[in-house]
């Protein structure tokens, strides 16, 4: 499993960059009440981080990680590209989950609180109901549960707060296509 989440952790960074921007421009837009704004953040937040993690996420299940795994653990830990595919699952999420550091820059300290205690609990009881059974693939299955969990009650709480919309969010990918073209002509 170790072996696995080593690889994990290129997506949980790329999560934790688009907080560093996300979490001071939500406060700053919060504290302005510029609202409008704050919702065209938050839907181009998730098409510009789906734009990523969908095809990162699909090669993961294209690539023959296998052989990859293979040469870089030189034959050990025959079972991790395997799991390492099934954590990738859980990167769909991240998109979503972002939303989490939305309610934190806007200082919805108790919202944030709740969301981030409810997806700790839920991992935690999936984990101790299919580790026994499945042994470490159980353990992905929780953080899986653990970052879906993050994602749909951090959206929801968002949406209490502020008018997001997932169909705009991802009517929004125009937009990060355009952004990721003139980034590449100039």
């Amino acid at each position: 499993y170790d072996a696995a989440k080593k690889f994990f952790r290129g997506f949980e960074a790329i999560r934790d960059a688009g907080s560093m921007f996300v979490w001071p421009a939500a406060a700053r837009l919060s504290v302005q009440h510029r609202n409008d704004e704050l919702v065209r953040l938050v839907e181009k937040m998730i098409a510009f981080m789906l734009i990523v993690i969908i095809p990162a996420v699909a090669l993961m299940w294209i690539l023959p990680l296998d052989t990859y795994f293979d040469i870089i653990y030189k034959g050990k830990y025959s079972g991790a590209a395997d799991i390492f595919r099934i954590l990738s699952l859980a990167a769909l999420a991240i998109p979503f989950s972002m939303n989490m550091f939305i309610l934190g820059g806007m200082g919805e300290a108790r919202r944030f609180f709740r969301v981030t205690f409810a997806s700790a609990v839920l991992s935690v009881v999936v984990a101790l109901l299919l580790v026994p059974k499945i042994g470490v693939m159980g353990t992905a299955l929780s953080v899986i549960t653990s970052y879906a969990v993050l994602a749909i009650l951090s959206t929801a709480s968002l949406s209490r707060r502020i008018p997001i919309s997932i169909s705009r969010a991802l009517g929004r990918w125009k937009d990060a296509r355009e952004f990721i073209l003139k980034r590449f002509k100039t």
